[in-house]
């Protein structure tokens, strides 16, 4: 008595089910970590925009205080400390402190007067206390100049 051989289809069933289980898992692991990739490079772009605009804050600080010592109204002297404010921009979340000080100079029998300002521009005030929160962004611009 002969046997029918029997189907190698229904032998190899089971394989079949177990690679496509496996190519699933790959897939949906691979999914997770692109996904998980994609929105760390968009937190961290985020965080670039904000740090190129706190650095235009702190920019305009130093070119304000730039313009309180150079303007030919004024007499050559150190303003108090200043705060700045934007108003509706994209630099409005910025608050900037500004500050001055002097240093006097002789050379060449010349008295100069040296300036050193410093401007600090940050989103969550005050720039210098407290622990700061998730997406906190701080630049600091310090600018010389010198005035007979």
């Amino acid at each position: 008595m002969r046997h029918a051989p029997r189907s190698t289809h229904a032998a190899q069933g089971g394989f079949a089910i177990a690679g496509a289980f496996f190519l699933v898992i790959i897939l949906g692991l691979l999914g997770t970590y692109i996904a998980r990739i994609t929105a760390q490079n968009q937190a961290g772009a985020a965080l670039d925009l904000q740090g190129a605009r706190a650095f235009e804050a702190a920019r305009s600080g130093a070119e304000w205080a730039a313009f309180q010592l150079l303007s030919p109204s004024a007499a050559p002297a150190c303003f108090t400390a200043t705060t700045l404010t934007f108003p509706a921009t994209v630099l409005a979340p910025f608050t900037t402190s500004v500050s001055c000080t002097v240093v006097q100079v002789s050379e060449a029998g010349v008295t100069l007067s040296a300036y050193q300002i410093t401007a600090r521009a940050c989103n969550q005030p005050p720039c210098t206390g407290g622990a700061p929160t998730a997406g906190y962004v701080d630049r600091q611009v310090e600018v010389s100049m010198v005035r007979p």
